[in-house]
């Protein structure tokens, strides 16, 4: 009866929570169209919008030679020259799928609506994945420049954050008894294969996570949703795989081939850069690879497989442009919001001195005073963040429910 009554409470307070939620939506709606009167932030939206327009209004292909064009004009107020970033969308036909409708909308409003759904998108999935969350981490989570700079372009990221994050809090509590959550949090998690150079390594862990606890159900969702979205792609644009590669194989020649390791290598004479690149793949592979073991043998949580793993692959990613880097600071987030209550004192400083240094890294390139400062700023302090929380920790952090099967 209590259980009941649990429940019938809860269902009654759901139309409040939704008329409050609806309420703030469209106030942000309001604010956000308000602000963009002379000038729109989202140039990544931007080339969403126009892709997707290219498919609902013209009915032609979000790959075509236009999309770069009008993208270009609108941006850049010309035609990008050799080497500079073309503007194009390089994403599979599905990563539209949320931008399709907002397509028939004018360029603000719908700028203003994608922004809005995602500020409010961001603690909706903090709250629901980790049930306690600080106040003062939604407040500043928000703040974190690299997030702020991806949620004010508009980029496909964020939404691939809020779906990482409701699995990372919510797979490892599961219990195999469970069956719609497992199968929509799969499903969902598929569509996140939309930026892999994002997610590649949190789909690895999570899928492997629910194959270590038999939820098969997630799995089967994970795997339905990824046939889907590319059967969803050919309806989009009959041709999309060939036209995509095509566009890839481009990519790098206007995103800059260096990544982090390529100072380093560089004090090399040119004749070793090839071997040295190699060599430095094959050891961040065998690490990485020894975490993974390390992990499925309980002898590290899978927040620290997760520091470690991302905080090696972003040394070779091929942009590193600010709102990339939430790559490794995703499960710094994680770690503080599942250590906070451990160590409140300690993961609120932490997090205040993180967002404060992440805007003067801001300061320090846009004054010139160190033109790489937010290319190389945030990810040197993540590295001093990771030693010191490595050889300091008085206890380990677990994601919710990983205490089922971690032997702590």
């Amino acid at each position: 009866m209590r259980l009941n009554s649990r429940v019938s409470e809860a269902l009654n307070r759901w139309p409040v929570f939704i008329l409050i939620g609806l309420f703030f939506f469209g106030l942000l709606i309001f604010a956000v169209y308000s602000a963009t009167e002379t000038n729109l932030p989202g140039t990544d939206f931007f080339i969403y919008y126009v892709a997707a327009r290219q498919v609902t209004i013209e009915h032609g292909s979000p790959y075509a030679e236009t999309v770069g064009e009008q993208s270009q004009l609108a941006i850049l107020k010309h035609l990008s020259r050799p080497g500079e970033d073309q503007l194009r969308y390089v994403y599979p036909p599905y990563g539209l799928l949320p931008v399709l409708p907002l397509s028939g909308l004018s360029i603000r409003l719908a700028y203003a609506v994608w922004l809005s759904f995602w500020i409010l998108c961001l603690p909706i999935a903090l709250i629901y994945a980790f049930r306690t969350v600080p106040p003062l981490v939604l407040l500043n989570l928000l703040l974190l420049y690299p997030l702020t700079f991806g949620l004010m372009l508009g980029n496909l990221n964020i939404a691939v954050i809020c779906i990482i994050l409701l699995v990372a809090g919510r797979l490892p509590g599961m219990s195999t008894r469970q069956k719609v959550e497992p199968l929509i949090l799969g499903f969902f998690f598929a569509w996140a294969t939309v930026k892999p150079q994002f997610s590649s390594f949190f789909i690895l862990v999570f899928v492997l996570t629910a194959f270590r606890k038999q939820i098969w159900r997630f799995i089967a969702g994970f795997i339905t949703g990824v046939v889907i979205l590319i059967i969803t792609s050919f309806f989009i644009t009959p041709q999309w795989i060939t036209e995509w590669l095509n566009l890839i194989r481009r990519y790098p020649a206007y995103t800059g081939g260096q990544v982090i390791v390529s100072p380093l290598v560089d004090l090399f004479p040119a004749g070793f850069h090839t071997g040295l690149y190699l060599l430095l793949v094959i050891f961040a592979g065998l690490f990485i690879g020894w975490q993974l073991i390390c992990w499925w043998k309980n002898r590290c949580t899978t927040i620290e497989l997760l520091c470690l793993g991302t905080g090696t692959l972003f040394l070779f990613h091929p942009t590193g442009v600010s709102y990339e880097q939430m790559t490794f600071l995703l499960p710094f987030v994680l770690y503080l919001v599942c250590g906070w209550q451990k160590q409140p004192t300690t993961h609120c400083i932490v997090l205040l001195t993180t967002v404060f240094i992440s805007w003067l890294l801001v300061y320090l390139s846009i004054s010139h005073l160190w033109d790489r400062a937010t290319y190389y700023g945030m990810y040197f302090l993540f590295l001093i963040w990771l030693v010191f929380t490595f050889i300091f920790r008085k206890s380990r952090i677990l994601l919710p429910g990983e205490q089922s099967y971690i032997d702590v």
